[in-house]
């Protein structure tokens, strides 16, 4: 599971291209979800 939590730090943060590329790469299509979430379920 991703998780939405806030993350403070410096640790490595991936731009949203790299994320949605990996993820439709692995098989997931992005969901409609509430109040401006984003959710992605398995194809």
């Amino acid at each position: 599971m991703i998780s939405a939590d806030e993350i403070v730090g410096w640790a490595y943060r991936p731009r949203w291209e790299t994320l949605q590329a990996e993820l439709v790469g692995a098989g997931f299509v992005q969901a409609d979800a509430p109040e401006g979430l984003v959710a992605w379920r398995r194809a």
